[in-house]
């Protein structure tokens, strides 16, 4: 998206209709499926709690853009990334992710049962 140095972040907002994020609740590193993963280097849960609160707050508060929320099931690590749940089409539609890795595969049920319940198809 190009923007002018006259828009606001406000004003570039109004062109998000809204963002799904997910809680970690359940988030944590239990495999590794990609380069950036190493179980020896675990996650510091609580700072990525906080570090959600706060992007949370940002983008509700201050940019004024609607979050949905899913909420993150307990055998799905990885939840927290909903970029990665689909892509949505303005129409409704959403094509959804098939993912790769099993670990990642657990996700699919939960996401597709939250878009249905949204109205998607």
């Amino acid at each position: 998206m190009q923007t002018t140095p006259m828009q606001t972040t406000s004003e570039r907002a109004t062109r998000v209709a809204e963002l799904l994020m997910c809680a970690p609740s359940a988030y944590d590193l239990v495999y590794e499926i990609n380069a950036w993963m190493h179980l020896s280097d675990k996650p510091d849960k609580s700072l990525a709690w906080k570090q959600w609160e706060q992007l949370y707050q940002t983008l509700t508060e201050q940019v004024g853009i609607p979050v949905r929320l899913i909420e993150q099931a307990s055998e799905a690590p990885d939840m927290v990334f909903t970029a990665n749940a689909g892509l949505p089409l303005p129409s409704k539609q959403i094509v959804l992710s098939r993912f790769r890795h099993p670990e990642r595969q657990v996700e699919e049920p939960y996401f597709e049962h939250w878009f249905r319940e949204q109205g998607y198809t």
